[in-house]
């Protein structure tokens, strides 16, 4: 008796006897793919379309019944990182990326108010206070991928702070800036940047002003700070574009602007890098996937330069 065989479209044709004999075999399962800015405090947009469980970083990334997930890099990420694979037999995998490093900025302003620079005793409290109950809304993983969709500019304005950048006010360094500051007269409609629900609602959050926070899905949000009016409720859920609110000054600023914020969970990423430029595509990872058994150590991540740990 004589075997033979060849793959073809995921069956296997044996030769028994002379005749051709069709058998089922283990297709190769289709790779996780990632879109977005593979770089410190960038989120990734990913689709998959086998069966199994995705993790990051000891996190089990929530999968949409379309096959979407997100996951987040934090501002002071290492060079590398690794999304691992379990395949519905059980199989272990690992997809290593590249995360490129990022020099933030560094903003000074001088002739502030004393109590613009130094908090008193009773703001901390009740800043400590507002941060535990916000933390407590990111740690959502809600099931709708909201995300999907992409992203775009809440409102049209001149960027005048970015993520990131160490502020210097009167000559003391204090906490970085976490969001994407653009300026815009006060009254100007800020739009939902993607679709979501509206989980919490400010009105005078300590610093932030009246401040509303939507819910992207799978651990995503987006927060809106120093707004004049609102114009949801929470637990409403919004369409891309749709108003939210008007830019305002609430709170400790000093001028009129939106400050628009990003967490994945409880960390801080880039909402500039979530819209992709106009007429074209976030770029896509590159990943190189290996059984775990297969997969070698490649000697310590690389840091990122010119970081400073927030």
């Amino acid at each position: 008796m004589r075997f033979a065989s060849t793959p073809l479209f995921g069956l296997r044709l044996i030769l028994l006897g002379g005749v051709m004999v069709s058998t089922l075999a283990y297709a190769e399962a289709p790779a996780p793919t990632l879109r977005g800015h593979a770089t410190q405090g960038g989120v990734l947009f990913g689709h998959f379309e086998g069966k199994g469980e995705l993790s990051f970083e000891r996190h089990k990334l929530r999968i949409s019944p379309e096959g979407d997930f997100v996951l987040g890099l934090g501002p002071n990420h290492p060079g590398r990182a690794e999304l691992h694979w379990k395949s519905a037999e059980g199989e272990m995998r690992v997809c290593r990326f590249e995360v490129e490093a990022r020099t933030y900025q560094e903003e000074k302003i001088d002739g502030l108010p004393e109590d613009q620079v130094i908090l008193d005793a009773e703001t901390r409290r009740d800043l400590r206070d507002s941060r535990r109950d916000l933390d407590k809304l990111r740690k959502r993983d809600s099931e709708r991928a909201f995300f999907s969709e992409g992203f775009r500019m809440p409102v049209k304005g001149r960027i005048t702070g970015v993520y990131g950048s160490r502020r210097i006010l009167n000559g003391k360094e204090v906490q970085p800036h976490w969001g994407l500051d653009l300026a815009a007269a006060v009254g100007k409609p800020v739009r939902a940047p993607a679709p979501g629900e509206v989980v919490f609602i400010g009105e005078d959050v300590p610093l932030a002003g009246r401040v509303v926070l939507v819910d992207h899905g799978h651990g995503l949000t987006s927060a809106f700070l120093h707004l004049a009016r609102v114009g949801v409720k929470e637990g409403q859920v919004l369409k891309a574009g749709q108003t939210l609110g008007r830019v305002g000054q609430t709170g400790r600023t000093t001028g009129a602007h939106l400050d628009w914020r990003m967490n994945w969970f409880d960390k801080r990423v880039d909402p500039e890098l979530v819209v992709a430029k106009a007429g074209s595509e976030l770029p896509q990872v590159k990943l190189n996937c290996e059984r775990e058994e297969e997969a070698k150590p490649k000697g310590k991540a690389p840091q990122g330069k010119g970081t400073k740990k927030p």
